[in-house]
């Protein structure tokens, strides 16, 4: 496997940003699984309305939302001729 160490300064796309924040969440979710810290309620206001989670509820949204912008980011590879397919 080949290793390519960066800084925060040098991440290279949108795409790759995201993973890191998919891994970050999961080491998170992970953590707070075994009981490492406590993530009280948390609450998310959209316009005039509050969104309230509880912990465990507002990791997996989290990890949800990432997993998404991942998917909606991937890059995509061109056919031989350079074209996209319609």
């Amino acid at each position: 496997m080949k290793k390519i160490q960066f800084t925060a300064a040098e991440y290279y796309s949108l795409h790759e940003a995201l993973r890191a924040a998919q891994q970050l969440i999961a080491i998170l979710k992970r953590d707070h699984e075994r009981g490492m810290f406590e993530l009280g309620e948390v609450t998310l206001r959209s316009g005039d309305t509050d969104l309230v989670f509880s912990g465990a509820e507002y990791l997996a949204f989290a990890e949800r939302g990432i997993k998404d912008a991942v998917a909606l980011t991937r890059p995509r590879t061109l056919p031989a001729d350079g074209n996209e397919a319609t």
